[in-house]
Formats: C-alpha cells, sequence, structure tokens
C-alpha cells in the first residue's frame, strides 16, 4: 500500500501521506527450465488513491514472470555473501475505471544485480525499462539503489533510492524517489 505525499514534487510532504493505489501481487512456486528458476504471478491494482490524483483511476490488470540466477565468484567473495541476477517482465494494462483517464498498456522489464550477506541484509542495483504502448512504443528508464534488512522470514524493510534515467512521461518513471519500504510475506 503507498502513501504518497499530498504535494506530487519531489520535496513532497512526508508527514502528510495520503492513500495511493493499492496493489496486490499473487506469486506461483518457481518451476525449473533447464536448471534456471521461472516463478509466474499476476498482480491487480485498484485506483483507491485518496485525492484520485495521486492514482491512475483505472483498474489494472498485470501478468508477470521472474526469474533469480545465482552467479558465482568463487574464492573471491565472501561465503556470507550471496549474489544473483534478477530479471522480470510483466505486462500492465487497465481493465475498467475512469473513462476521463487515459488507458495503461505497458510493458516493464526490471534487471537487477543483488548482493545478500550473512542471509539478512541486501543491496540492489536495479535497471527498470519500460515500452509505453499507448505512446507508439514510447520507452523510459529508471535506476534504483535499494538496501534493506531481512527481519525475519516474514517482515522486510529497506530504504530506495532512483532518479529517471530517459523517457519523461513514461508510465511507472519518475525524476527521483526516496522511499521507506516495508513488506510482509504471508
Amino acid at each position: 500500500m503507498p502513501f504518497p505525499g499530498d504535494k506530487t514534487s519531489f520535496e513532497g510532504d512526508p508527514f502528510s501521506p495520503r492513500l495511493g493505489d493499492i496493489k496486490v501481487r499473487v506469486g506461483f512456486r518457481p518451476v525449473c527450465l533447464e536448471d534456471i528458476p521461472v516463478g509466474f504471478f499476476l498482480e491487480g491494482i485498484f485506483p483507491t488513491a485518496n485525492p484520485e490524483e495521486l492514482g491512475s483511476g483505472e483498474y489494472q490488470g498485470s501478468p508477470g514472470i521472474r526469474t533469480n540466477i545465482p552467479i558465482s565468484f568463487g574464492q573471491r567473495l565472501p561465503e556470507s555473501h550471496k549474489m544473483s541476477f534478477e530479471a522480470l517482465v510483466k505486462q500492465v494494462v487497465s481493465v475498467a475505471g475512469d473513462e476521463t483517464r487515459k488507458d495503461i498498456n505497458y510493458t516493464k522489464f526490471e534487471l537487477s544485480l543483488r548482493d545478500t550477506w550473512r542471509q539478512k541484509f541486501w543491496l540492489k542495483l536495479e535497471a527498470k525499462p519500460v515500452v509505453d504502448w499507448e505512446q507508439n512504443a514510447k520507452t523510459g528508464a529508471v535506476a534504483e539503489l535499494e538496501g534493506g534488512w531481512i527481519i525475519n522470514r516474514h517482515w522486510r524493510v529497506w530504504l530506495l533510492l532512483g532518479p529517471r534515467l530517459w523517457g519523461e512521461g513514461v508510465p511507472s518513471t519518475y525524476d527521483k524517489r526516496v522511499g521507506i519500504n516495508a513488506s510482509v510475506v504471508f
């Protein structure tokens, strides 16, 4: 559940959060294809933002696929570190909602390098290119740096920093972002 500030500028107001559009993801257990784990998921995004201008105004569906491939550096990396390459592709489309809002139809890629150490902390560098089919395949991308803590098998918290690489006006991109996040896994 996102809680954006009621001001949409980068500076915003962190002490005046509002409810954003809620996203729910259901993931399925990965299957191995040629020793590469491949997982599938479905997302639903609900236009719950208050005020409405902070959200899309559209119900959205999003099927996706992801993988996580371990990277071995042999003896060069301490045993407490686990490096991996992660890739995700998802298609996001609007399925209903406010008819005055523009339709949503884009493909998003997420490519990242992740280092987890002592099974408690992680650092991730990620590129997120997007192709917007509503704007004749216009592209955009952001980069993100994320550091986090795995509190226990259910709870995680992390700090995220990110700038736009290119493509102003492309969905799922932004100029600058700072996020303090938490998640619970059931």
